[in-house]
């Protein structure tokens, strides 16, 4: 297995936010652990961190089985009940379409830059 295959989310703080990217062009079921993803994110909740931001610039296929899809759901999973804040960002052609199809966006904001959200998940929540 190459390094791309097993090093596949890159997981840091930037600005008070957990910016988690994925830093392959396709994601595969049988290599890109879906319980993996939701490691991540389950220990940067353990770990006190609210915001977060999917970054996806590097994914430019998706299929509508396995892919930003099942990352967005099992985020959302994942996150529920801890009051945290996502954002998607950085989708592209074929993925952004599948992600706006799908309706995602109405739960998972999507922003075409890390910077906008970056600002939109550091927005106080209002009560």
């Amino acid at each position: 297995m190459s390094d791309s295959e097993t090093n596949w989310i890159d997981s840091r703080l930037e600005e008070g936010v957990r910016i988690v990217t994925i830093t392959v062009g396709r994601l595969n079921p049988k290599v890109h652990l879906r319980k993996e993803f939701a490691q991540t994110l389950a220990d940067a909740v353990a770990a006190g961190d609210r915001r977060f931001v999917l970054n996806l610039s590097q994914v430019r296929y998706t299929n509508h089985t396995y892919g930003i899809l099942q990352l967005a759901f099992t985020a959302g999973n994942v996150l529920h009940g801890t009051g945290s804040r996502i954002a998607v960002c950085g989708l592209k052609g074929h993925p952004r379409r599948a992600y706006l199809f799908s309706d995602i966006e109405q739960f998972i904001p999507e922003f075409r830059t890390k910077r906008r959200a970056v600002a939109h998940v550091s927005q106080p929540v209002l009560a």
